[in-house]
Order: C-alpha cells, then sequence, then structure tokens
C-alpha cells in the first residue's frame, strides 16, 4: 500500500511504497542514474568494438571473436537483370512501386488518406485509421528484390574467399555509392519510359509504364527504380569473419579498403579515433551525470560511502569514481550494474520504515 505523508504535495514529501521510505526528489536521482550507468556501459562497449579491428589477424590464424582479415585481389563475374544487361557490378538494387492509395500521418499528428507512389501497397479497407471498402486496391504487377554478386571473391595467395558483399561498407571504406545505370545499359522491356526528373540525382534511375505516369500519375501507374553498385579491382584488403571459406560480417559488417591492412586501417583510423574523442566525451558528461544521480538521491546512497569525514559531495564523487571504474572494466555487464544500483537504493530505504 502506498501513502503518503501529511502536508502540502512536493517532490521532498516522504513516501511510504510497500515498506520502502523515499521521496520523489530520491526517485529522480535513482532515475538519473540508472539512464547515466547505462548509457555508460553502452558507450564503453561501442568504444571497445571499434578499436578491436585494429587487432584482426589473418584468415589463416582464425581466433575466436576476433575479426580476421584478408589482402588479395578482388575478383567476380558480372550480373544483370531483365532490366539491366550483365556488367560488373557488385550488386544490383531495384524495386517497384504503384501510385496508390496510403495512409498519411503528419507531425502534427494529422491522418489522411491520399495517393502516391508506394512500394509496398495496402489494401484500404484494412488501413489502421481510415478504412475504406470503397477505394480500389491498386497492388504491384511486379515485385523485385536486390541482385547480389555472388561471385565475388577475395584471391589470396593460393586461398580465395567469397565474399558477403550485402555487408560490405563500400561507401566509407571505397568511397563508392550506387549509382544510376547508363541508358545504353538498359534492356528495351515494358517498362521502357526514362523519367527525366531521376536522371539529375545520378543516384537511381527510374522507368514507366509512359510518359503520362512520370508527367502526371494517375491511380495503378506503374515505375521501377534502378541503381547500381559497380565494382572494383586491384588489391584490397577485407576484414570481417571467415566461415566454412567465406568472409563474413564481424559485428555485422564487413569493412574494405583499398591496399594492405595498414592502408585499410588508416583509412579507418580518423573514424576510430573521432569515434573515440566522443566516447571520452560523452563518457564525461556521464560521469557528471553518476554523480548528480547519487546527489539528488544523497540520502540513500551516503550509507555506502566509507570515508564519513568527508562533504557529500565528495563522499559521493569517490562513490561515482568507484560506479565508473566498475562500468569501464566490467561493461559487458552494465545492465547488471544499473540494477544493482536500484537494488542498493532500495535497500537503503528500506532502513526508513516506520
Amino acid at each position: 500500500m502506498t501513502n503518503v505523508e501529511q502536508g502540502e504535495h512536493s517532490d521532498y514529501e516522504q513516501l511510504h511504497w510497500f515498506g520502502f521510505s523515499f521521496t520523489k526528489y530520491n526517485l529522480y536521482g535513482v532515475g538519473i542514474l540508472f539512464f547515466a550507468v547505462g548509457y555508460f556501459g553502452i558507450s564503453e562497449s561501442e568504444r571497445k568494438l571499434e578499436n578491436i579491428y585494429a587487432q584482426a589477424r589473418p584468415v589463416s590464424d582464425r581466433i575466436e571473436g576476433k575479426p580476421v582479415y584478408a589482402t588479395g585481389e578482388i575478383k567476380s563475374e558480372e550480373i544483370g537483370s531483365e532490366f539491366i544487361k550483365p556488367g560488373k557490378y557488385f550488386k544490383i538494387l531495384q524495386s517497384s512501386e504503384v501510385y496508390a492509395w496510403y495512409e498519411h500521418e503528419t507531425a502534427k499528428g494529422n491522418r489522411s488518406v491520399n495517393l502516391g507512389w508506394v512500394e509496398s501497397p495496402e489494401d484500404p479497407k484494412n488501413f489502421r485509421f481510415h478504412s475504406d471498402d470503397k477505394k480500389p486496391f491498386y497492388q504491384k504487377r511486379i515485385n523485385l528484390k536486390p541482385i547480389y554478386n555472388e561471385t565475388v571473391t577475395m584471391v589470396n595467395g593460393n586461398e580465395s574467399y567469397k565474399i558477403d558483399v550485402d555487408k560490405v561498407d563500400f561507401v566509407f571504406g571505397l568511397n563508392i555509392e550506387p549509382e544510376a545505370p547508363a541508358k545504353e545499359n538498359l534492356i528495351p522491356g515494358k517498362y521502357s519510359f526514362v523519367g527525366k526528373s531521376t536522371l539529375t540525382t545520378n543516384r537511381n534511375l527510374t522507368l514507366y509504364e509512359n510518359p503520362e505516369c512520370e508527367s502526371e500519375p494517375k491511380a495503378n501507374c506503374q515505375r521501377i527504380v534502378l541503381s547500381v553498385l559497380p565494382s572494383v579491382e586491384g588489391e584490397h584488403t577485407v576484414i570481417g569473419d571467415v566461415k566454412e571459406g567465406k568472409i563474413v560480417p564481424f559485428n555485422d559488417e564487413i569493412r574494405i579498403g583499398k591496399g594492405d591492412l595498414a592502408a585499410t586501417l588508416d583509412k579507418y583510423s580518423f573514424h576510430t579515433g573521432l569515434s573515440n574523442f566522443w566516447s571520452y566525451l560523452r563518457q564525461g558528461f556521464l560521469f557528471l551525470g553518476i554523480w548528480f544521480g547519487l546527489y539528488v538521491a544523497r540520502h540513500q546512497f551516503l550509507k555506502f560511502t566509507i570515508i564519513k569525514n568527508l562533504s557529500d559531495t565528495k563522499s559521493l564523487g569517490i562513490l561515482a569514481i568507484i560506479l565508473t571504474i566498475g562500468i569501464k572494466l566490467f561493461y559487458n555487464y552494465f545492465f547488471v550494474i544499473s540494477f544493482l544500483c536500484i537494488g542498493l537504493f532500495l535497500f537503503a530505504s528500506r532502513d526508513e520504515r516506520k
């Protein structure tokens, strides 16, 4: 049962809740502490993981839980689709859209039903807020998926390894991004009209059923959006993991760079250094957050200080330092540490029971 001592309602009122006694102000403090400890642990985990790439080992010397690297020539065969002629691509990105009804919600929370280009159309009668049995359900007449080049291989001496190109960090590692395929590389077909408005972006190329579907689209118009990621040649290094003769992601990504391992690590070193800088800066603010959270809930946490002749601020500062060191040493268990802080808070609050 919950009850409140007599007096005005304020953040400093003494609350009695299921045998625990504290103020709202104390609750604010333990909330701040819980957030700061948890976020500090996440930040430290990310920083440690970022630095572990520098410890990559050769593929032949793989150790479980550590990244590996391979340096060599990247080779691949040509790939194509029903819309694009075969060429040297890592992947072909393609999707289809239909001009159909969709449910729209503005930033202010207003909802409406409009006609527009939709990649995943939904039957209007199944709309969440504006279901309508009278509006027709316009469906795509063709479904497309990205095509990944499964022949991409890293030739490393006498060894060769397939590469999971879907997870390779091409944008940062090699500064290459998907681009619009050249018009001469298109295969004439049902969607033969090249959209003029999309050519200026150089990111993709859009094929419409007819010119009207671009200039004045109407319900049930169809279009195809295409882009390609060109392949590369020469010596490169990939960092990831290896399983069954294939380079696969480590921490859900494969890093790539032109040249040897040193050049690849150097490519990412600025990113890693910047990541470390922001991580340490963030952790500095989070340390202050831990200290502040302890101070706001000081009535409970001062009971766990060892040195009694110091001021509250200094005593809690030492406790914050100890807690911070614990998080940095046992960052994988930051979630446990967060709940341990709550447990200590409740333990100290039990002493207040009447």
